[in-house]
């Protein structure tokens, strides 16, 4: 579950980037155009994208440090959400259920016992 929980937090990290990069995009534009509310938009936008690196990175913890990983996802994929706005729901659904599936399998281990070796023949 923690291979899973890596996966989907890098690719919502990578939808996430996708967004801030459309929200960055209309701010600037917003900016240029004369309107107000543009270079705030584009902040947000840029604080997108930084938590969107910050998901990747948080979900390569996944494997060595799940707890750590599904608390850093967790964060950015509710500052994703909160800066992007409608755009930011597919990565923080996407970043959030990584987060879940890190979470839940911070306790498995994987079995690498071999089995027992057959008795040997008696004659």
């Amino acid at each position: 579950m923690k291979i899973a929980g890596l996966v989907l937090g890098v690719i919502g990290g990578l939808f996430g980037l996708v967004s801030a990069s459309c929200v960055a995009l209309v701010g600037e534009v917003a900016d240029v155009v004369g309107m107000e509310e543009g270079s705030s938009i584009a902040i947000m936008g840029y604080i997108a994208f930084a938590t969107g690196i910050s998901a990747i990175v948080g979900s390569s913890f996944a494997i060595t440090k799940p707890k750590i990983a599904s608390i850093v996802m967790i964060i950015s994929g509710i500052l994703i959400l909160v800066s992007t706005g409608v755009l930011g729901i597919i990565p923080f659904i996407i970043i959030g259920i990584g987060a879940l599936l890190t979470f839940l399998g911070r306790n498995s281990v994987k079995n690498n016992t071999q089995p027992a070796a057959p008795p040997p023949p008696t004659e």
